[in-house]
């Protein structure tokens, strides 16, 4: 397998201090410790939108009540720093981003119950590895233009999904995939009647959770746009996927060992 190369991107000055006094304004809520990993190879073009998105996202994790750290590079995927970490959001991650050795490290961190978010851009993440495939449920092939869409609330009492309509019309870019996803539930699912590119017909997932490996895995498509991380809607669906994926009955002990 091939040694990640990491491409460096600035996250703002004012996260990074929000993130380092984390601390301090965690502990309402929550006590869990988030990992957003932004890290890319080095072949690929970073994601206009992640350091806008790693930052809200941070932001509305810790008002939460978890503690939150942001990496652009791979340090925290060895065994004695992912096991304090609760879940791992892999948010628009591309190519090639782990070596063999972090490859292991994050098998064992789900195999042990860990949590994973893998949010929309993140389905090109490690496509020469199998065991991330089925993890992500499936895999990205083309997508049309930006453009609104009708998306239906396939699991209205599901976390991700509790504070959202039964249908919204939103706006951003939808995935098609190589293959529909299979052993997962489906979430959310588009209307390809109610725009133009899609090719899965009637059923056409864009968001999804499932058991995997000893772990919880919700992948959600949506969040190409910066108005995205602005939007309650969507960020209600985020921190929604994010509960499931945790195990809160583990949090206090995840604590204890940080």
């Amino acid at each position: 397998m091939m040694s990640a190369k990491k491409y460096y991107f600035l996250i703002p000055i004012i996260f990074s201090l929000i993130i380092v006094n984390s601390g301090d304004l965690s502990a309402q809520k929550n006590t869990g410790r988030i990992l957003i990993c932004t890290v890319m190879d080095s072949s690929q073009k970073p994601h206009d939108v992640t350091a806008f998105a790693a930052e809200k996202m941070g932001e509305m994790l810790i008002e939460e009540g978890f503690r939150v750290k942001v990496a652009n590079e791979t340090d925290d995927f060895n065994e004695a720093k992912l096991k304090t970490y609760s879940a791992i959001i892999f948010l628009n991650n591309r190519g090639n981003i782990f070596d063999d050795q972090q490859q292991l490290v994050l098998q064992s961190f789900v195999n042990n119950g860990g949590g994973i978010a893998i949010l929309h851009a993140a389905i090109l993440a490690e496509e020469d590895w199998n065991w991330f495939t089925g993890l992500v449920g499936a895999r990205f092939v083309n997508h049309p233009e930006i453009q609104s869409a009708k998306l239906n609330n396939v699991l209205p009492r599901h976390e991700a999904n509790r504070y959202l309509p039964e249908e919204w019309v939103h706006t951003d870019e939808w995935y098609n995939y190589k293959a529909i996803p299979e052993n997962v539930t489906v979430l959310l699912e588009v209307d390809e009647t109610s725009y133009k590119g899609g090719i899965h017909g009637k059923s056409h997932p864009i968001a999804w959770c499932h058991k995997y490996d000893g772990g919880k895995v919700f992948y959600t498509a949506i969040g190409h746009t910066n108005e995205c991380w602005t939007n309650e809607i969507f960020t209600r669906h985020i921190l929604g996927g994010i509960e499931y994926i945790i195990d809160t009955t583990n949090l206090q002990e995840n604590t204890e060992h940080q």
